[in-house]
């Protein structure tokens, strides 16, 4: 017969959601480091393009950015920024 894995003691419980909680906190904390460089590069790079003035955003906004579920997530925000890329070599 198959052994199947049964979480009985409370301190394996316990280091079971502390390692989902610490793989939460270290993906919030990538989406916030990225989020600080990313999208700050994006929006300035646009709005000095369509502008032609000087940039205005910061990092902090980004990171603010960040935090908009669906819209500041880090694949979101790798392809808006590979798309600035591609498109400031190109215009």
């Amino acid at each position: 017969m198959k052994q199947h894995l049964k979480i009985t003691d409370e301190r394996s419980i316990v280091k079971m959601l502390m390692g989902i909680f610490t793989l939460i906190f270290f993906v919030f904390i990538l989406s916030m480091v990225l989020g600080a460089f990313v999208w700050p590069y994006v929006f300035n790079s646009w709005y000095v393009y369509f502008t032609h003035k000087q940039p205005i955003f910061v990092w902090w906004e980004g990171v603010l950015f960040s935090f908009i579920p669906y819209v500041g997530r880090w694949e979101t925000a790798f392809v808006c920024w590979l798309i600035t890329v591609v498109a400031m070599l190109v215009l």
